[in-house]
């Protein structure tokens, strides 16, 4: 499928009820503090209230598993494996698995590890039999997440801006984390070599490296070119805010983003290759590769007042990044004939009144299985019931709303 807008504004509706997808079947088993749950749901968006602690992010947390990487906390496939007295001593390790409803017919998802064998190891089904890598989820669900430890992303370094640009390229593009992960790889193997040369001091081995070098730029300019596509596309759909979030403009620091476009992909790709080299002295000296894609950053600004994101308030700020996530939204939905999976972990914080009900309204216009958590059962009023499904969160169960 080519990355270009495929639907006009006009068709956007009914584009929009052809492409539905949404979680109807969710399992957990053995996952954080969850022994076992199974719950069905509607499609309509999932509200999930109760006391902190009670589990409502790790029902989040295991959805964001049905995606590549390594969930929406990061964590370690070992990490998420229930820990306490009543663990199941005949299964090692943790599953989970979805039900998908989509326009094309039912999907299933289903992925854990367990360490039977010893080390981790990730295992993938797709209807029933393995699936061939991560690629692959990502092709079927497309999945968003916002956290509260992205409240302060405008204020902190470049990476975790970098990786949420990045988390809405791969909802965009599919084999864009295939990408991440080879030029990763392919880097962490330069500098391991690099310093056992360090190590034993002796020069590293040039054919070696010049072959890690070349794999690098080769994905790199992929990674490169899915940016730069992306931050146009998103620039595009950004201009209109919804209700009162605030417009975003963005941008990307990076020197092959902005040479996409300006010269031929092989071109680039020799270039960096060659900057790669040149650069094997001090990358081995400072022990880090210093040019590269992974030194890329995520730009925001607030149209309306002119302003860097870091330089507005913490409410603008979430505003910005729920406003950002809408627009990808409905980016997705044009492009993708998908509507995507939002999870959205204590959304509300920092939100007033006004924002909570534009926010509501979007999501329900969208048509938009959204995941939403939250302390405070008021917050969420402005959804009706009849819009949503709504659940207390406790003894690790998901209780529907009485009344």
């Amino acid at each position: 499928m080519t990355l270009a807008l495929a639907k006009t504004e006009d068709e956007y509706v009914d584009v929009q009820a052809e492409c539905r997808l949404w979680i109807s079947r969710l399992s957990l088993t053995e996952f954080r503090s969850y022994a076992s749950l199974e719950k069905s749901f509607d499609g309509r968006p999932v509200i999930l209230t109760g006391e902190n602690g009670a589990g409502k992010t790790n029902v989040l947390e295991a959805v964001s598993f049905l995606n590549p990487g390594k969930g929406m906390r990061k964590a370690s496939l070992s990490d998420v494996r229930r820990k306490g007295l009543n663990e199941n001593p005949y299964f090692s390790g943790w599953a989970v698995s979805a039900d998908l409803s989509t326009a094309w017919g039912m999907r299933k998802l289903g992925t854990g590890f367990t360490d039977e064998n010893g080390g981790e190891k990730r295992q993938l089904k797709l209807d029933g039999e393995p699936a061939k890598s991560q690629k692959a989820f990502a092709e079927v669900m497309p999945v968003i997440w916002l956290t509260p430890a992205m409240d302060g992303l405008f204020r902190e370094g470049t990476t975790a801006r970098r990786q949420f640009f990045d988390q809405l390229v791969s909802a965009f593009c599919p084999g864009h984390s295939s990408e991440l992960a080879a030029y990763n790889q392919s880097m962490s193997e330069r500098q391991r070599i690099m310093k056992e040369a360090n190590f034993r001091g002796t020069q590293p081995d040039a054919f070696w490296l010049s072959s890690l070098e070349e794999s690098m730029a080769r994905h790199a300019v992929i990674i490169a070119s899915n940016r730069r596509f992306m931050i146009d596309q998103l620039n595009s759909a950004c201009e209109l805010s919804v209700g009162s979030f605030p417009a975003a403009e963005l941008s990307l620091v990076g020197a092959l983003e902005q040479a996409v476009g300006l010269m031929p992909a092989l071109e680039i790709e020799d270039r960096f290759a060659k900057e790669l080299e040149f650069n094997r002295g001090l990358d081995q000296q400072s022990g880090r590769c210093t040019l590269g894609t992974h030194r890329t950053d995520f730009i925001v600004h607030h149209r309306g007042k002119n302003l860097h994101a870091s330089d507005c308030s913490t409410g603008e700020q979430k505003s910005l990044l729920l406003s950002i996530v809408l627009a990808h939204a409905r980016l997705v939905i044009k492009t993708r004939e998908q509507t995507p999976v939002l999870l959205l972990d204590e959304v509300v914080a920092h939100l007033d009144e006004k924002k909570r009900a534009d926010l509501f309204e979007e999501i329900v216009a969208l048509n938009v299985q959204a995941w939403m958590t939250g302390t405070d059962k008021e917050q969420f009023t402005a959804l009706e019931t009849g819009l949503a499904q709504k659940f207390d969160v406790s003894s690790q169960q998901l209780h529907p709303y009485q009344g």
